[in-house]
C-alpha cells in the first residue's frame, strides 16, 4: 500500500494516460481498418464498373459484329487489364479475374482473326458462323464467371473487415473496462484516505476551538501527508499551550497594545501634517486644511481671507549668521503667527522662508487690513539669538474669498502675485489688490 496521497495521485496520472494513449492507438487502428476497408471497396467499385464497360461494349459487338465494336471490346478488355494491375484484392481472385481477363482477350484476337478473312466459300462460312456462335457463348461465360468472382470478393472483403472491426472493437473495450476499473480503485482509495486524514484534523481542530489544548492527534496508518500536517498541528497546540495567557492579561495587553497603536497614528499623523522644524502645517495639510475651510465658507455664505508670507533678506541671515541662526528665526516666526491668530485661523509653512495663514471672517473683509497690521507688527519685533537681536523685513500679499477667487488653488496663486507686488517696496510691507491698489502704503 502506497501510504501517500502524492504517490497516489501520481499513479492515476499515469494510468490516465496510459488510458488516453490505448484508447488513442485503439482508435487509430479502427480509423485505419475502416480506411483501408473503404479503399479496398472502391477498388472492387472500380474494377466492377470495368466489368460493367466490357460486358456493354460485348454486347454491342454482338448485336452490330461490326470490326469499329470488336475494337472497342478490346479496349475495354485492355483497361480492365489495367486495373486489375493496379488494385490489390485477394490472391485466389486476383488471379482468377487476371486470367478470365486473358482467355476473353485470346477470344477477342481470334475473333479478330476471323473477321478480317477476305474469301469464304459456302461450307467455311458454315464453319465461320459455328464458330463465332461458340466464341460469343464464351463471352457470356466469361463475363458471368467475372461478376461471381468480383461478388464473391466484395462479400469476402465485407466478412474480413466486420471481424477486424469486431476484433479491435473487443480489445479496445477490454482495455478501457481494465483501464476503468483500475482508475476507478485507486480513486476510491484516496477518497477513504483522504476523508479519513481529514476527518482526524477536522476533530482536532474543534476540539481546539473548544479550548482543548492538552489532547493530541495520532497518526497510524495515515498518509505521509496527513502525518506531516498532524504533526504540525501538535506542535502547534504545545506551542499555544505553553504561550496561552488568562483572559484578563490578555484584554489588558489589547488595551496596552491599542493605545500604543493609536499613540503611534497620532503621532504619524502629526507627522504627516507638521513642518519638521516648526510644529505648523505643511504645505500639504494646510492645502488639505484650505480645502475644508473654503467649501464650508462656500456654503455659509461666509469670507476668508489668505496672507502670505516672505522674509525679506532671509538668505543674507543664513549666509552671514549661519543656518542655526535662520532656523531659530523661522521657529520664532511659527511660534508669533500662532499667538496672533485666533483658534478658528491657522497657518502653515510653504516652505523655505515662506508662510500663510488662513482668516476665517464673517460678512465683510473690514478687519483684514487691521489683522495684518497686527501680525506685522509681531513679526517685526527683534529676535533674540546668541546675545544678538535680529529683525527680519515681512513682505504680506492677501487674497480674498469669494471677491477675488472661489478655489483654494486659485487664492494662494493670488496672494502670492499680491506677496511679491509688496516686496517691490523695501521693507515691511503688505498688500491686497482689492483692497489696496497701491504696494507703496508702508506698514508701520
Amino acid at each position: 500500500m502506497i501510504n501517500s496521497i502524492s504517490k497516489k495521485l501520481t499513479a492515476l496520472f499515469i494510468c490516465c494516460a496510459l488510458l488516453v494513449t490505448v484508447t488513442s492507438i485503439a482508435l487509430w487502428n479502427i480509423g485505419f481498418e475502416q480506411t483501408s476497408a473503404k479503399q479496398q471497396f472502391e477498388n472492387i467499385t472500380n474494377i466492377h464498373k470495368g466489368v460493367d464497360l466490357l460486358r456493354s461494349q460485348l454486347w454491342t459487338f454482338l448485336q452490330f459484329g461490326d470490326r469499329k465494336s470488336l475494337q472497342r471490346v478490346k479496349t475495354a478488355q485492355l483497361d480492365l487489364e489495367q486495373l486489375l494491375q493496379k488494385y490489390s484484392l485477394s490472391t485466389s481472385n486476383l488471379k482468377t479475374l487476371r486470367r478470365l481477363n486473358e482467355n476473353l482477350a485470346q477470344l477477342v484476337n481470334h475473333e479478330q482473326s476471323l473477321i478480317i478473312k477476305d474469301v469464304i466459300d459456302s461450307q467455311s462460312s458454315k464453319l465461320f458462323v459455328d464458330a463465332r456462335l461458340l466464341l460469343h457463348a464464351r463471352y457470356n461465360i466469361l463475363m458471368e464467371e467475372m461478376a461471381e468472382t468480383l461478388i464473391y470478393e466484395q462479400r469476402q472483403l465485407v466478412r474480413v473487415s466486420a471481424q477486424e472491426q469486431n476484433r479491435s472493437l473487443w480489445k479496445t473495450s477490454l482495455l478501457l473496462v481494465t483501464f476503468t476499473l483500475i482508475l476507478s480503485l485507486i480513486a476510491l482509495i484516496i477518497l477513504k484516505r483522504f476523508r479519513h486524514g481529514f476527518a482526524v484534523i477536522s476533530d482536532g481542530i474543534d476540539k481546539l476551538a473548544k479550548g482543548d489544548l492538552v489532547s493530541r492527534l495520532s497518526s497510524p496508518n495515515r498518509d505521509d501527508e496527513f502525518v506531516e500536517l498532524i504533526d504540525v498541528f501538535n506542535q502547534m497546540k504545545a506551542s499555544l499551550q505553553k504561550s496561552t495567557v488568562t483572559k484578563e492579561e490578555l484584554e489588558r495587553e489589547v488595551q496596552k497594545q491599542t493605545a500604543l497603536l493609536q499613540e503611534q497614528k497620532e503621532r504619524l499623523r502629526f507627522l504627516s501634517e507638521r513642518d519638521p522644524l516648526t510644529g505648523i502645517y505643511n504645505r500639504r495639510a494646510f492645502n488639505a486644511q484650505l480645502d475644508q475651510t473654503v467649501a464650508r465658507a462656500s456654503r455659509a455664505e461666509l469670507s476668508l481671507a489668505v496672507l502670505f508670507f516672505d522674509l525679506d533678506k532671509f538668505k543674507e541671515i543664513n549666509d552671514n549668521k549661519g543656518h542655526q541662526a535662520g532656523d531659530e528665526i523661522l521657529v520664532q516666526i511659527a511660534k508669533r503667527l500662532q499667538n496672533n491668530i485666533r483658534r478658528s485661523d491657522f497657518c502653515g509653512r510653504f516652505g523655505g522662508d515662506e508662510f500663510i495663514v488662513c482668516l476665517n471672517l464673517e460678512k465683510d473683509y473690514s478687519g483684514v487690513l487691521s489683522k495684518s497690521q497686527e501680525l506685522v507688527e509681531a513679526l517685526s519685533q527683534p529676535i533674540h539669538y546668541c546675545n544678538e537681536l535680529i529683525r527680519v523685513d515681512v513682505s504680506i500679499g492677501i487674497s480674498l474669498y469669494p471677491k477675488e477667487a472661489q478655489d483654494p488653488e486659485t487664492l494662494i496663486k493670488l496672494a502670492d502675485e499680491a506677496m511679491y507686488q509688496a516686496k517691490e517696496v523695501e521693507g515691511t510691507h503688505c498688500f491686497c489688490k482689492a483692497l489696496s491698489p497701491s504696494p507703496k502704503r508702508k506698514v508701520q
